[in-house]
């Protein structure tokens, strides 16, 4: 049975258990705003390197619904508070897409008689609905607040009606203006799926990005699959000055070329914060751990950061390395984003960490079993090699140069040809011979990547999906050597 037919039956045998009216007022406050995170992760344009997700769910900044905020001295309040009254009863479905929907002329009504949001969300969430003695829950959320920069309260509303089984959501988003003396609708979007979360909805009205234009943010959960697999997208909103635009810009894990205006997490939750200090605030996804995947899966969390148009993934970062391979990648990763001290450390780790567990192609880990393969001999001597290289590449980037020429020599010596791991010394060798001619590292990183994309066998595919699966990076080239200048 669909969605919609569902509904409709019913509405059928709906009973309303309480007849509000919106007689009440409430005093106004200013808005709440909870204190911000103190992370400071250096945040830098997106990466290149795409892979599988999988972080652990951050708890969500607290924002209390029902915000106010104070007009500007001389801005007129609209509409004034007329006598009539407004009740909520049961309404039609006849050109509603929800059920949540269906309650939007009663909602209008309620504030154009009040004038103004007071006693809303007291009276929305008060509704009480019972079908087939399942007694649905109400979640509503209202905020009033300038949200299009005209010095008038707009009012945004969240309303969702759920099972106490939360097998089912039903929602709609709301921002009302007042225009020529009424509210009126200016924006709506159906939310909710076939499970609820006590997190969906609003999940913040602020300004993230410092233009003095509050920001909605709302999610829900709209996909749940096998072992409880689900998918939660983001959206965040702004009015552009004749509707509100999506401000996400996001490039998919699995399809970088694909962009879409909500960003997606996987099995896990997100939260607003300043993670830098800047007074911007981020939007930071964190994914948990995918049950009908094999492994070995890190959670991951994502940030997504303000670049002057656009929220795009600035930055992600897993949990601790459990493998030899997940600290190389991780080094890559921290590489990418300018987090050359992380960098560093995760390439150490993978050359020296006896505890990290190696790899085998072809091997698929049980979640429930997790039983490390044994490993591929030849994995190690490989990643040590690699590392080596990439540290190499980090001591040139800072000017390190003694450094980089000791772990040159180290390399080199102990990656003979005779010796597994042997390409990325000469990987090596092409990068820096180039770079002690002209002592200029982009010269040097087209070197090395046309020796990468010449040597793809021995150089890329040993790194990549070939052996370690769904775990593995899909490498470029290029990938290799990220050192060259932008202007280029």
């Amino acid at each position: 049975m669909s969605h919609r037919s569902f509904l409709l039956i019913a509405l059928g045998v709906l009973v309303l258990g309480t007849n509000l009216t919106a007689c009440s007022s409430q005093p106004t406050e200013p808005p709440t705003v909870s204190p911000s995170s103190t992370e400071k992760p250096s945040i830098t344009p997106p990466p290149k390197i795409t892979r599988r997700p999988s972080s652990t769910p951050m708890p969500m900044e607290t924002v209390t619904p029902s915000q106010t905020m104070t007009p500007a001295l001389g801005a007129p309040i609209c509409p004034a508070q007329s006598e009539a009254t407004a009740s909520f009863h049961t309404p039609s479905m006849e050109s509603a897409r929800s059920l949540a929907e269906a309650y939007e002329p009663q909602i209008l009504d309620y504030l154009n008689s009040q004038g103004s949001a007071d006693g809303l969300q007291i009276a929305l969430s008060s509704l009480s609905l019972t079908l087939e003695d399942i007694a649905w829950k109400t979640k509503a959320q209202v905020y009033a607040i300038d949200a299009t920069n005209d010095s008038v309260p707009d009012i945004i509303i969240g309303l969702i009606f759920s099972t106490d089984e939360y097998d089912f959501s039903d929602g709609f988003l709301w921002v009302f203006s007042c225009s020529e003396g009424k509210f009126q609708k200016i924006h709506s979007k159906h939310i909710g799926s076939i499970q609820f979360s006590e997190n969906d909805g609003i999940r913040g009205v602020r300004d993230m990005n410092l233009n003095h234009i509050p920001e909605i943010v709302y999610s829900y959960i709209d996909n749940v699959g096998a072992h409880g697999y689900f998918t939660r997208p983001f959206f965040i909103l702004e009015w552009d000055g004749t509707h509100f635009a999506d401000l996400i810009e996001y490039r998919g894990f699995y399809d970088p070329s694909v962009t879409v205006a909500y960003a997606t997490v996987y099995n896990g939750d997100g939260d607003i914060i300043d993670t830098d200090g800047d007074d911007t605030f981020e939007l930071v996804l964190s994914n948990g751990i995918a049950g009908h995947y094999g492994g070995p899966q890190r959670r991951r969390t994502d940030i997504l950061a303000w670049n002057g148009e656009a929220f795009t993934l600035s930055r992600w970062e897993y949990e601790p390395a459990t493998y030899r391979f997940q600290a190389v990648q991780d080094g890559d990763d921290a590489t990418r984003f300018g987090d050359y001290q992380r960098a560093l450390a995760s390439y150490q780790k993978a050359i020296f960490d006896e505890e990290l567990f190696g790899w085998q192609a072809g091997y698929y880990l049980d979640l429930y079993a997790p039983t490390p393969p044994v490993p591929d001999p030849a994995e190690r001597p490989r990643l040590e090699a690699y590392a080596r290289y990439r540290i190499v590449l980090l001591h040139t980037a800072q000017g390190n140069l003694a450094a980089a020429q000791t772990v040159y020599e180290t390399l080199q010596m102990k990656f003979q040809p005779d010796v597994v791991g042997y390409p990325y010394a000469e990987l090596a060798a092409a990068f820096w011979n180039e770079f002690i001619f002209n002592q200029d590292i982009s010269s040097a990183c087209r070197k090395a990547i046309d020796y990468a994309r010449a040597h793809e066998e021995d150089i890329l595919e040993p790194l990549g999906p070939g052996f370690y699966g769904e775990q593995g990076f899909y490498y470029s080239a290029e990938d290799l050597c990220p050192f060259i200048s932008s202007t280029e």
